[in-house]
């Protein structure tokens, strides 16, 4: 959901063979028409980047469109970034440059991935690191830009979204992934929208 008509969040989902989904979700720096701009400039590098990317090699893909981004954007922009590839046996390799960590859900449990590196734009031939874990049976993955974990409570003016967004998981794991996002987004219909929220949910269910 965007802030403005237009918005600075990105997601996005490919299929780079049968068995590998690559995931990514991205957050710029700024809103309305200039972060939509840069956004779609960050989905066709990434889609170039990745489908060129014989060696499976993630982190490079983070490199070069850090590098991508320092050279055609202004100083003052930057954008974070989750890029992941999950295979078949659920084996979710990814980077986070700067964004909000991963919440998985797994056996009554949840956990954030706290791992990350530089946000994107900022400084040349930066290196990324990726990162990796097994989702199993039922295991799911939440990705998500803190417009959802900003929102303010209506009548409190508190700021839990991250505790809410636990819960919530905690609530309605058994679920589909579409279920899960809807329930999220409805509770989230009571808070003061602070910024683009943009939320992807990724459940294994083999």
């Amino acid at each position: 959901k965007p802030f403005h008509s237009v918005g600075g969040d990105y997601f996005d989902w490919m299929l780079h063979d049968n068995s590998t989904l690559g995931l990514s979700i991205a957050d710029v720096s700024g809103k309305g028409l200039e972060a939509a701009l840069i956004t779609h400039s960050i989905h066709a590098a990434l889609d170039v980047s990745s489908r060129m990317n014989t060696t499976n090699n993630i982190s490079n893909i983070i490199k070069n469109l850090n590098n991508f981004l320092v050279e055609h954007t202004e100083p003052s922009i930057f954008a974070t970034l989750v890029y992941g590839e999950l295979n078949s046996q659920g084996y979710f390799k990814y980077c986070n440059a700067g964004h909000e960590p991963p919440l998985i859900y797994s056996k009554g449990k949840t956990r954030l991935l706290k791992n990350h590196d530089m946000v994107l734009g900022v400084f040349p031939n930066q290196e990324y690191r990726a990162f990796s874990i097994v989702l199993n049976k039922e295991d799911i993955l939440l990705l998500y830009s803190d417009g959802i974990t900003d929102s303010i409570d209506r009548q409190t003016d508190e700021q839990k979204g991250l505790e809410n967004l636990t819960e919530l998981l905690m609530m309605n794991y058994k679920k589909t992934a579409k279920d899960i996002s809807s329930e999220i987004f409805n509770f989230l219909e009571n808070y003061k929208r602070m910024d683009d929220q943009t939320l992807m949910v990724v459940k294994k269910i083999e």
